[in-house]
């Protein structure tokens, strides 16, 4: 009976995520997409506001609760110094796994400003919604060539970084609009 209720538990979280991943990235793509063309004002604050804190604060705190549904972890969380939501953070990690991602937004969330991973440029068409949410949200995408490619090409090796143009310039101001 309890391995039964588990796979339930396991296909609930599975259905959040999946609604998660199609509806909030949505109407986070359309309020960026407002605010990117409203002249500097304060409903532009508020849009702002909505689509790049509001509900990505949302989004993480739904995966969040379908990672609780699906898993009995428990969770021990050390705080060694103060977090703030008005600064940037660097964070440096050996990505394994897309579960790392899950659990470093569990961490963070409404700790510091939403995460913006750097991201292969390949995601903004096979992962289309979420990958224009991200792209829409600021985050920094990279196009990575192969070795060979390189090997064959050397200059094209300064070129993976152009992409990050004024998405890394970006990490210079405050992450709430002025």
């Amino acid at each position: 009976m309890k391995i039964h209720f588990s796979g339930l538990r396991t296909a609930l979280a599975i259905l959040i995520i999946i609604v998660n991943l199609l509806i909030l990235p949505i109407i986070v793509i359309t309020l960026a997409c407002i605010e990117k063309i409203l002249p500097k004002s304060f409903l532009k604050t508020i849009f702002y506001r909505l689509s790049h804190k509001t509900l990505p604060d949302y989004w993480i705190a739904i995966n969040c609760f379908s990672m609780d549904i699906a898993s009995t972890t428990q969770w021990e969380i050390i705080n060694a110094g103060e977090l703030n939501r008005d600064g940037w953070y660097f964070l440096m990690c050996n990505h394994q796994s897309w579960l790392d991602i899950l659990v470093l937004q569990r961490v963070f969330l409404r700790k510091i400003p939403m995460l913006k991973f750097f991201m292969k440029q390949e995601l903004l068409w096979t992962l289309p919604i979420g990958g224009l949410a991200c792209y829409m949200l600021d985050f920094p995408f990279m196009k990575r060539h192969s070795k060979e490619y390189l090997k064959n090409i050397p200059s094209n090796e300064t070129k993976t970084l152009k992409p990050l143009g004024n998405r890394v310039k970006n990490l210079n101001t405050p992450p709430s609009p002025s």
